[in-house]
Parts: structure tokens; C-alpha cells; sequence
């Protein structure tokens, strides 16, 4: 490396001997900071790099802290790496910095909080104190301030300091435009230096030389070194170089480590091959999404991985390995697979780099055996991790205790905790002694609603109340815009199915007053003549009906079919059935063998997260989601009345509706002779009780 640098001194000592064309510098003005020495680029043309590959081997590990920053800045030390970074809080900015060490140890995490400040542009750690480069604002502008323990120091003339560096016995600023200014810990400036040219990347090795790349035409890398805050031009950046990130590489034996989308390298200056040290997609990583790189040591390195979502960081540490890394299998299993599960796998894939989430659609492997081996899978070795709940016994899998109280979590929980959740949907899907099973991808409002001037202010209808306003209609208004029985009686299966099975004491109740009620009133129903009116909504409308059965996903939606009923609305929901009910989309639970747990959580986080909204249509199940949907509800004209009567529905549902195919076919099939003339109510009710009753045993 010296012999290097000799030889070109040599050179060009000989060239200026020989009476060579040399630019000299301008004489400074009396105003005139310094500036460093510009040479012809000829003299230093970017050298042709062949890469080498290593065939070192690498595994990662992710470490998630509580309070992750969103890194900004990363300093080397002697002993590991500091990141910096930011957290956004109600008054301004809480500085942070994240102390990392070998073998992969997260040491300390500290921080200040900035009030009024607008952004984060450089921080360092020098002698124990965070010093910071902050943007604040300044009338209708912003200028930059320097802030040392408690004291804020204005840094003017300098403009766009982009990096701050631990110099000598105090600081280094260095700027975009190639401003170099050394600082006190007590805030005094000292002489600026101007690069000449503008700086695209600079980094600090732990000996404390600080390394520069310029940007333009010809870029080329500089050094500050200890003692000196001159910069001294070292050579061309090689073409492989020049769209990468740099970091010290000291500790690996480079003058220089660098990293792009898709690789780590190492090199030093003269050296015509560039060492490619590691892809990053055999850890499972991108270059792309890395924010902060360090070498902690000779052989681990640690960094920040950014998640695609734009939830937390998360600190990774790479560990040399006598083998490629094999990624951690996440398995999540269904009766059938979901159409947005494929999109859900591949984000939780970059945002878990670690894990390969794939699908165990149980009904394409199993057929008609499915269940059963869901079930044997759910009490073995070969238990799922995540268990989607569409189509499954659910109540049977809780009460056989397959599934995990997902309090556990929520207690703990840095993204979601339970008080984010709405509380109604939470209340909802708790069983008695108070556990929590499962949560949905979304959810929508599933009531019924009739017109107020007909039905009065009904919040909610017992089947005799509704019986005694449908025995006072017209002749010429029917019930249900449906005339089919077998379709109205899976209405009601869907709305009361909780008050006419109890899944966990593994009762029927088919012989109640309320199904006897209903099963009355459709036999009466089927011989009506059909609606004249083209749709639902104009049969209620114009009184050819009396209940109108709605699926809510949104406030606009509400708003529309109340204007369309002349502002004549009210929700009653369905007799017996409670006002409003949640209807639950792609509901997801954690079984209670499941091995990889904390991916399982980060996985369901993920689901219910307002990421895959756009998946599906209706209501996230969190307070932040539901209010940002009801202000950009407003936002595009739905009116104040109609925004909260959804959200009074939201609050006042009580029941997750569930749709069980296995009965609603049996009392469907019990119940066609009846309609038919063939069997009496008591014979249909008998054989709906008896068959319903050995379907739940057999769960």
C-alpha cells in the first residue's frame, strides 16, 4: 500500500519536473476559506476492477429492540458499532442511538428528545455525548443548528451538513457541497475547508481517517486523516464503486467496504480485484433495503434491514458459517387456501427474511379427510403454525384447547397490544373466561334494516316484536324480498346460529320458539308472489318489503342506501339477532403446538395489519385503521349522520356470525319435506335435533 502511494508521489514529482501542463490553484481572496488541491482527472482514471467471489459462508440472525429508531447515521468504534436514529413523537424528534458489539449483542439504547426540531441529519458519539446536526424551523424556512448535551449552537454559514464525525477532541463537519469544518464540544467553529467538488458518501473508519466519495463526471474518493483536516485525493472511484454504500472495512483488512442492492465487497486502493464478500440474497437480504451497515469484528457484521411496509427496523447480524444458511420454514395451514394468501407469504418473506412461509391447503392434500388430518396435525409433531379458521369447527378446536389465548401476545405486544384493537369486535370474539383465539384479516357489518317510519326506533327486534309489525303490514308487503324458504332460512342460520347451537356444550336448540317461529312464517312466506321492483333497495323503498338483510363495509356505502330510502333508514338487524353482527374474513388463529410462535404473532400482526386492506373490502379490526377510514370517508363527501350511524353500529354489534355448512345442509335437508307438505314441524324439528345433535358429538 505505501509503495503504491510512493510510486505515484514519484510520478508525479516527475511529470512537474518535466515542465508538464498543471492547473495551478487561484490565489484566495481575502474572503477565502482554503480549498483543497484539484488535479487533472487524466492523472487518476478509474481503475478496471475484476470482483473475486468468496466462498465464505454466511447466517443471519434478526434481533428486534423495543422502540426501534429509523437509522439515519452509523458510527464504527473499537469495539462494535453505534447506530443513530429517530423516533417521531407529539412535541418534535426523540433522538436515539443503538450501541451493537460482537459476538451480536445489543448494548444500549439511549436518546433525546428534540422538541420542535424537523428532522435528523447527521449524529455522532464522541466522549459518551450524542451531538447532532438538526434541521429546526425558522420562520416559513428551516437552517440547521448543532446540538451538544443541552446546548444548540448555530453552524451558519455551513449549509447541508450531511455528516458529523468524531475529530480530534471535538467534531468534523462535513457538508453536501464539500464544506469541511472542524467544532468544539463547546460549539466553536473553526476554519471551513472546501473540498471543491460535491460529496455523495463519507464514512469513518475506528482509527478515525474519514473516507470521502465525490460525486460528478469523475468521481473520486478523499481522505481526512487524525491531525489533519486538509483532504487528501486518493484516486478515481472504479465504475463497480460508484452507485454503492460505503463502511469502514478496518476491521476485515480493506482500506474500503461497500455494499449495493445485491452485494457486500471489499477492497483496497491499487488493488485491481474487488473482493465480493457476501450476496445478499443467500442470507435472504437485500442491499436495497439496508439502511446501516458495520463490522463489529473480524468476522460479524451488523446491520438495519428496512421492511417493505414501512413498519420498524430491524437489526440483523451476520455471522460467518461453514454452510449456506437454510431459511426457517413458517407453516400456515386452512381447509383452503385464501386468494390473498400467496400475496401475504411473499411480503411477510422480505419483511422476515429468515422465514419461508408456505400454504398446507388441507382440502387439495386430504380431500374428504381433510379435517380429520388437520386435526391429528393440530395434537402432533407436524402442527401448523398459523390456522386459518375458514370453514373450521372453531369453538371445537378452542374447546379441545388446540389454539393459543392470543393475550399472551397482545399483553406483550410492541406493534399491536389489545387496547388498539375495537373494543366491541374484542368483546365479540372473547369466550367467557376471557380468552382470545382468534382475530380477523378484516371484517364487515352484517345487519338488517327497514324503513324507520314503518318500524318506528327499533334499535333491535325479539322474533315476537318483528312477528307482530310483519302481522300489521299491507298484504301486498312481504317479509323478504326472497320467496325461497331454504334461502331465507340460511339468512337465519347465519344471523342466530349462536342461539340455536351452543358448539361448546355441544347442544341443539331446533325445538326453541324462535326456529319454530320462523320455520311458521316461511312456510307462509313461499306462496307470495315475487316483488315487482328491479332491485332490494327500490322493494323497500316503494314498501314492497319489510327487511332488507346488509353487508356494511363502509360508511359511503351506508350513506348511499340511506339517501336512496329518502333518509328513511334504520338498522334493526335480524329478529333475535342482535342490531349488528361482525362478519369475520379469513379469521386466523395460532395453534397451541405450533413451534415457530414469534413468526406465527408477526405473521397474524401482519394479516390484520392495514397493509392487504386493499385485499379485501371492509373494516380493519383497529381503532387508528376505522378512524382513518371514517376521516377519509369525510374527506370524500360521506355526510357527518351517515359516518356515525356506522360507527354506533360498530360499537354496538355484539356477535361474530358464523356460518357452519355441515348444519345449515342438515336443517336445509330436514326441512324441504315441510315446506313440501310431506312432514309435520314437530317430525322436521325432531330429525334437525337428532342429526345436529350426532354432527356435535362427533366434533
Amino acid at each position: 500500500m505505501k509503495q503504491f502511494w510512493t510510486a505515484v508521489l514519484a510520478l508525479l514529482l516527475a511529470l512537474t519536473a518535466c515542465g508538464c501542463d498543471q492547473q495551478e490553484d487561484p490565489p484566495a481572496s481575502a474572503g477565502d476559506t482554503g480549498s483543497i488541491p484539484q488535479h487533472d482527472t487524466e492523472e487518476l482514471q478509474p481503475m478496471e476492477l475484476t470482483i473475486e467471489e468468496s466462498e465464505q459462508c454466511y447466517r443471519v440472525i434478526f434481533a428486534d429492540p423495543r422502540d426501534m429508531i429509523y437509522v439515519s447515521d452509523t458510527q464504527a468504534t473499537a469495539n462494535g458499532a453505534v447506530f443513530h436514529g429517530v423516533l417521531t413523537t407529539e412535541t418534535g424528534l426523540l433522538v436515539r442511538s443503538l450501541e451493537v458489539s460482537a459476538p451480536g449483542q445489543l448494548l444500549s439504547s439511549g436518546g433525546d428528545e428534540v422538541a420542535g426540531a424537523l428532522g435528523l441529519d447527521a449524529a455522532c458519539r464522541v466522549q459518551d455525548t450524542n451531538c447532532y446536526i438538526l434541521s429546526v424551523e425558522e420562520g416559513e424556512e428551516s437552517r440547521q443548528v448543532l446540538k451538544i448535551r443541552d446546548e444548540t449552537y448555530d453552524i451558519s454559514p455551513l449549509e447541508s451538513v450531511h455528516w458529523l464525525f468524531s475529530w480530534e477532541d471535538g467534531l468534523l463537519l462535513v457538508s453536501l457541497d464539500g464544506q469541511i469544518c472542524p467544532v468544539s464540544l463547546s460549539g466553536s467553529l473553526g476554519t471551513p475547508t472546501d473540498l471543491g467538488v460535491e460529496v455523495r458518501r463519507a464514512c469513518q473508519s475506528e482509527s478515525g481517517t474519514i473516507l470521502l466519495m465525490s460525486q460528478g463526471e469523475a468521481p473520486a474518493f478523499y481522505a481526512i486523516h487524525p491531525g489533519d483536516p486538509a483532504a487528501e485525493r486518493l484516486c478515481a472511484v472504479p465504475e463497480a464503486l460508484e452507485g454503492t454504500q460505503l463502511l469502514s472495512g478496518e476491521k476485515w483488512g480493506y482500506d474500503l467496504m461497500a455494499y449495493d442492492d445485491t452485494a457486500l465487497y471489499g477492497w483496497n486502493f491499487g488493488e485491481e480485484t474487488l473482493m465480493e464478500l457476501l450476496r445478499f440474497e443467500t442470507v435472504s437480504l437485500s442491499g436495497s433495503r439496508t439502511v446501516a451497515l458495520a463490522c463489529l469484528d473480524g468476522e460479524t457484521l451488523a446491520g438495519v434491514f428496512r421492511p417493505m411496509d414501512g413498519s420498524a427496523y430491524r437489526v440483523f447480524f451476520l455471522f460467518q458459517s461453514e454452510t449456506p444458511m437454510e431459511k426457517i420454514t413458517l407453516t400456515i395451514a386452512g381447509i383452503t387456501e385464501p386468494m390473498v394468501m400467496q400475496n401475504l407469504m411473499a411480503e411477510f418473506g422480505q419483511m422476515y427474511p429468515e422465514y419461508h412461509a408456505e400454504f398446507v391447503d388441507y382440502q387439495a392434500e386430504y380431500g374428504d379427510q381433510a379435517l380429520t388430518q388437520l386435526l391429528m396435525d393440530l395434537q402432533g409433531e407436524n402442527c401448523p403454525d398459523v390456522l386459518i379458521l375458514n370453514g373450521l369447527p372453531y369453538e371445537a378446536l378452542a374447546k379441545r384447547e388446540l389454539l393459543t389465548d392470543l393475550n399472551l401476545y397482545l399483553r406483550g405486544g410492541k406493534a399491536l397490544q389489545k387496547e388498539d384493537l375495537l373494543p366491541s369486535l374484542v368483546a365479540a370474539l372473547e369466550t367467557e373466561d376471557g380468552a382470545l383465539y382468534r382475530l380477523p384479516q378484516s371484517f364487515s357489518l352484517e345487519t338488517a334494516v327497514a324503513r324507520q317510519s314503518v318500524v318506528g326506533e327499533e334499535s333491535s327486534w325479539d322474533f315476537e316484536t318483528f312477528s307482530a309489525i310483519a302481522d300489521q303490514m299491507p298484504e301486498d308487503c312481504a317479509v323478504f324480498s326472497q320467496r325461497d324458504p331454504a334461502a331465507v332460512l340460511t339468512n337465519v342460520l347465519f344471523y342466530a346460529y349462536a342461539r340455536l347451537v351452543d358448539e361448546d356444550a355441544g347442544t341443539a336448540n331446533f325445538d326453541s320458539p324462535l326456529f319454530r317461529g320462523w320455520l311458521s312464517l316461511l312456510k307462509e312466506l313461499q306462496d307470495a308472489p315475487p316483488p315487482e321492483s328491479e332491485s332490494s333497495e327500490e322493494a323497500l323503498a316503494t314498501g314492497e318489503i319489510l327487511l332488507l338483510p346488509v353487508s356494511i363495509s363502509s360508511a359511503g356505502q351506508y350513506d348511499e342506501l340511506s339517501q336512496a330510502l329518502g333518509d328513511d333508514l334504520v338498522a334493526v338487524g335480524y329478529p333475535d339477532g342482535g342490531v349488528a353482527s361482525f362478519y369475520l374474513r379469513n379469521p386466523v388463529a395460532i395453534p397451541a403446538n405450533a413451534k415457530e410462535t414469534r413468526a406465527a404473532w408477526a405473521f397474524l400482526q401482519q394479516m390484520v395489519s392495514a397493509s392487504y386492506q386493499n385485499f379485501y373490502s371492509g373494516w380493519l379490526s383497529t381503532n387508528e385503521s376505522i378512524e382513518e377510514t371514517m376521516a377519509e370517508a369525510e374527506a370524500q363527501g360521506v355526510r357527518p349522520e351517515s359516518i356515525a350511524a356506522v360507527e354506533a353500529l360498530l360499537q354496538s354489534a355484539d356477535q361474530a356470525v358464523y356460518y357452519n355448512e355441515d348444519v345449515t345442509n342438515i336443517v336445509l335437508e330436514e326441512t324441504a319435506p315441510f315446506f313440501d307438505g310431506a312432514i309435520s314441524q314437530d317430525e322436521a324439528i325432531g330429525r334437525i335435533q337428532e342429526r345436529v345433535g350426532l354432527y356435535l358429538d362427533e366434533q
